[in-house]
């Protein structure tokens, strides 16, 4: 026997570039031979080379700050860096949550003046997302450290306001000539539309109090209207705040609502211990969408 038997060998080769893409390669194999080009010994499984996602960078994510009630159409615009370049044909997707965006069949994508093909897909409940072909450079290689923008036009701001955000646009460039297509660059988290919402106004605000019972102590009733500019969703609720010492409670009877169609309504109020009514909520209030 050769002196080589059970001695460890320890080779340092390179240098070679990671795939445009993370992913975890197939089985290397690693034979060895003799002088002759004969296999003596071999590995055809075992060994394999792992890389991981690099970054994308979100310079601004912003909504028209002229259309940012909730409800109505506005446009919405983000810019991004990426670290790693793109071949030709390689995409980019966007996946955007609801709470911060809604899209419909007439929402579109914009590169500036230029209108990018873009197809929305829901995800769940919860997300919406899009994938477009990498413009920064139309049948070409889109280089590293490159700044890209996309608007969409004709997007819905949502019919509500959250106080606190926990989702997060996220952002990937995928590179579709390896198999798989696997993600070159992405963002998850942190990503989040400014300038806040703001909610609609109501029009058309009417209060009629019943004119056969002013005097002081009695009890009344009131009937309140008005108009709504924006989609109040199924299972909406109507909240009336009072000033302090403007209407009391009979605590030998219950207040009792009831819509324009004279059905009755789910309705809780909110009074202290003088029975001065500080709120009013109307449960069910919207109960169709």
């Amino acid at each position: 026997m050769n002196g080589y038997q059970y001695n460890a060998h320890f080779y340092k080769v390179g240098t070679f570039q990671n795939p445009l893409g993370a992913l975890t390669t197939s089985s290397w194999s690693l034979r060895v031979y003799d002088s002759g080009n004969n296999i003596i010994m071999q590995t055809t499984s075992g060994i394999t080379a792992t890389t991981t996602v690099n970054s994308i960078s979100v310079t601004s994510s912003t909504r028209n700050s002229d259309t940012k009630t909730v409800g109505i159409r506005s446009e919405y615009y983000i810019t991004f860096t990426t670290s790693t370049r793109m071949l030709s044909g390689s995409t980019i997707m966007f996946k955007f949550p609801k709470d911060q965006i809604l899209y419909d069949s007439t929402t579109t994508c914009y590169n500036g003046a230029t209108n990018l093909a873009c197809t929305f897909t829901n995800v769940d409940s919860n997300y919406f997302q899009t994938e477009i072909t990498q413009w920064c450079n139309t049948g070409g290689e889109c280089a590293a450290s490159s700044s890209i923008s996309l608007t969409l036009k004709q997007a819905i701001n949502p019919g509500w306001i959250l106080t606190t955000y926990t989702s997060s646009v996220s952002i990937f460039t995928i590179n579709n000539a390896l198999t798989g297509s696997p993600t070159i660059d992405q963002v998850t988290s942190n990503v989040k539309f400014s300038p806040s919402l703001i909610p609609g106004t109501l029009t058309n605000i009417n209060v009629l109090k019943d004119a056969t019972t002013n005097k002081v102590g009695e009890s009344t009733t009131y009937t309140l209207s008005f108009t709504v500019v924006t989609v109040v969703p199924a299972g909406g609720q109507v909240k009336f705040t009072f000033p302090s010492k403007a209407l009391y409670k009979d605590s030998s009877t219950a207040i009792v609502c009831k819509d324009s169609a004279v059905v009755t309504k789910t309705c809780t109020s909110v009074a202290d211990s003088t029975n001065n009514v500080s709120t009013l909520t109307i449960t069910d209030a919207c109960t169709s969408g």
